[in-house]
């Protein structure tokens, strides 16, 4: 570490605040907490039943910072999209599948703005074209955006703690 030099520390992450967005969804008894996950790997997974996962597709890096303050870096647009699935084996007719199907969504909109305010952007809703459940069912991909600040810190300077905050650091040369 030189002296003097600065970092970058994200004071908002995304995985945070998909972490709250699961939270909140299991504290309604929308969806158990077995059923949410984060990351690709997890989008291949077949099976049946209420399932939604996040997958951070990228971000788009801005340089106004969401809150001014003399710390404030800047902040990022981390673009997400949520694949749910919902199923109703008893009703072969899809009415029932894609009722479950809507009410998530739904679910999943109410709490995103709950949680993250005018911070989050909703982008698109797509139906599958065919469904990726097992037996009857309905799928859907939901993308949306989180935006996250980061600050730019001294390198001696104690890191930001706490439930927001992954400490992700970035060093800057200067």
């Amino acid at each position: 570490m030189s002296a003097g030099g600065i970092i970058a520390v994200s004071t908002l992450s995304v995985t945070s605040q998909l972490r709250k967005v699961r939270d909140k969804l299991v504290s309604k008894s929308v969806i158990a907490t077995e059923r949410i996950f984060l990351g690709a790997q997890y989008a291949k997974q077949s099976g049946d039943g209420l399932r939604i996962v996040f997958i951070p597709t990228g971000t788009q890096p801005s340089t106004a910072p969401l809150e001014m303050s003399n710390k404030e870096g800047g902040s990022n647009q981390w673009l997400v999209t949520a694949h749910l699935w919902a199923v109703n084996s008893a009703d072969d007719y899809g009415f029932d599948q894609f009722g479950a199907l809507e009410t998530l969504i739904i679910e999943l909109q109410g709490v995103l703005r709950l949680v993250a305010g005018g911070r989050v952007k909703f982008n698109t809703l797509e139906f599958a074209s065919k469904t990726k459940v097992l037996k009857y069912g309905e799928s859907a991909e939901f993308s949306f955006s989180f935006a996250t600040n980061f600050q730019m810190v001294p390198e001696t300077e104690s890191l930001p703690m706490g439930p927001t905050t992954t400490n992700a650091v970035a060093r800057v040369t200067s």
